[in-house]
């Protein structure tokens, strides 16, 4: 969907689209960040794939840019380990893509992220500044 697509979504469309697994990266808040890894995966160009890897000590995301390590207990204890993951996965995906937190899913239990290019980021908040933070925010 194009930029001006989703910027005229809003209520029951916009709900809908944020989710749409075709669309957007959508976890449960339980949801095991191997299976967040892979949603985001779907979405991002082959020389950005990241890679998933759990040990007795923690978890490690990588890819090219660099690698994201924490502990089981701290991830387990985080109290929303699903943005923190989203944080960590958008410092590892920059400086071309990002991922933002669809707001109209707020109160619910579950997280949609719109991971797009990051052209497209700079394109919305430069066209549409109003709308990209009634649709988006940062994770």
């Amino acid at each position: 969907m194009d930029l001006n697509s989703i910027i005229a979504l809003d209520g029951d469309a916009l709900f809908d689209f944020a989710n749409d697994t075709d669309q957007s990266i959508l976890c449960d808040w339980r949801e095991e960040p191997d299976a967040v890894v892979d949603y985001a995966n779907a979405f991002l160009p082959e020389d950005l794939a990241l890679e998933y890897t759990e040990n007795d000590d923690g978890l490690t995301i990588c890819n090219r840019n660099g690698r994201y390590s924490v502990s089981i207990d701290d991830y387990e204890e985080t109290e929303e380990p699903i943005p923190m993951l989203l944080r960590e996965i958008n410092k590892l995906i920059a400086p071309s893509h990002a991922a933002r937190y669809f707001n109209c899913l707020d109160g619910t239990d579950s997280y949609s992220y719109l991971l797009r290019s990051n052209d497209f980021w700079t394109m919305i908040d430069s066209q549409h500044p109003g709308d990209a933070t009634r649709i988006f925010r940062d994770p």
